[in-house]
């Protein structure tokens, strides 16, 4: 979303006040996302810019780069397959047509044991992978074949690498700093696979900032004048691909030595790790597979729901009609050649999808009511309530949230 790339670009602006004015000096923000990422640059000239993921000038031997217009956002995937590299919407057609080669959601197994509910989740997910754990570590690697294991923080170390060959392109110069925005629930050992991954992809890393205190200082940076000693609480709100926050931000004036200056604390957070936007394309994917069954389940010869291909197209369409239902009542699902060159086309109505997530709207407001116990505040006691994150075009998750105002 559009906020959420001011976000990006309001911490590299920050952050850049703090480091020595130096000539030729470059500074990303990554805001590392489960399904995308978005990067903001400063440079000397360039106070803040988003950056675009416009086509690279050049290509490195063995790797395909991204190949769509310039958007402000690029997908959070790889794919490897035939001794090539692929990145965001490229890899994402590629895993589609071959699923075993993408890799994509991989924010969730950072730092994760094999025997986490992440990791569950994500096999779940996308059964098509094969997970084990790396050898000495118990952490999660995929194996590919019977000679090749990826660790996780390998596969997103080349995302990594990728997003900063695109951010030097854009700012036509090396970059030479980095800040990565992560989660506010990311533990240690998260923290420290993200960390290394962006060691093996040559970047270097000013700081990891938690999401919450990165949506904060944004808010207070375009609103400095609307401060005063007054304190004001601010619910941030925010769901995305596949989980959950709210923040309490607290904004008000603070006398220095010679003028006042605007502050903001976080003063309460709360989360759900596996509740975001995923969790209902998942609901959809069975939905339209269990009507492909109907459709067409005395003439199939084989399994849709075990050929990976066939979930991969049930996946990218279930994505589509979620988008679709977000503005519309109903809709048609429709995929040609789904599984053994069938077509498939069905009608999908709203009231369906919220019947089906009828089980997940009771956990929509549970991270609110963690942050604000944790900030000591009440409804009452907040001055305004910030939504964010894709998840929140849904009609349903917006009913829930107005409720509280």
């Amino acid at each position: 979303m559009m906020w959420r790339a001011a976000m990006v670009a309001a911490m590299v602006l920050l952050l850049s006040a703090v480091q020595p004015a130096e000539a030729g000096i470059a500074t990303v923000a990554i805001d590392f996302g489960s399904e995308w990422i978005k990067m903001a640059l400063v440079k000397p000239g360039t106070p803040m810019d988003i950056v675009l993921n416009r086509p690279l000038s050049h290509d490195k031997l063995r790797v395909l780069t991204v190949r769509s217009e310039s958007k402000r956002k690029t997908a959070n995937v790889v794919a490897l397959r035939k001794g090539e590299r692929t990145f965001g919407n490229d890899a994402l057609n590629t895993a589609i047509k071959y699923p075993k080669t993408g890799f994509r959601y991989l924010s969730l197994l950072l730092g994760q044991r094999m025997d986490s509910p992440a990791v569950k989740e994500y096999q779940l997910m996308f059964p098509e992978h094969k997970l084990e754990a790396l050898p000495g570590h118990n952490t999660v690697a995929f194996r590919l074949d019977e000679d090749t294991l990826y660790p996780v923080e390998e596969l997103v170390a080349m995302i990594l690498e990728h997003a900063n060959e695109l951010a030097s392109e854009y700012a036509e110069q090396p970059i030479s700093s980095h800040i990565i925005i992560i989660p506010p629930f990311f533990s240690q050992a998260e923290r420290r696979a993200l960390l290394s991954a962006a060691e093996l992809a040559g970047l270097n890393v000013l700081r990891l900032m938690s999401s919450s205190v990165a949506t904060g200082l944004n808010y207070g940076v375009f609103r400095r004048k609307e401060f005063n000693a007054t304190e004001q609480h601010i619910l941030f709100y925010d769901i995305g691909s596949t989980n959950t926050i709210a923040s309490v931000g607290t904004f008000s004036q603070v006398k220095d030595k010679s003028s006042k200056v605007p502050q903001v604390q976080i003063k309460g957070v709360g989360y759900d790790r596996l509740l975001g936007g995923f969790q209902w394309d998942r609901l959809l994917q069975q939905h339209l597979l269990k009507a492909f069954r109907a459709q067409h389940g005395s003439k199939l010869k084989g399994d849709p729901g075990a050929n990976p291909r066939a979930l991969a197209k049930l996946l990218k369409e279930a994505q589509r009609v979620k988008t679709i239902l977000s503005a519309n009542t109903e809709t048609f699902a429709q995929i040609e050649g789904l599984f053994e060159e069938r077509d498939f086309k069905c009608k999908v109505t709203r009231d369906e999808l919220e019947a089906m997530a009828a089980h997940l709207y009771p956990r929509v407001l549970k991270p609110v009511e963690t942050a604000l116990a944790a900030a000591n505040l009440t409804l009452d006691q907040l001055t305004n309530l910030i939504i964010i994150g894709g998840g929140v075009r849904m009609p349903k998750i917006q009913d829930i949230l107005v409720a509280l105002r």
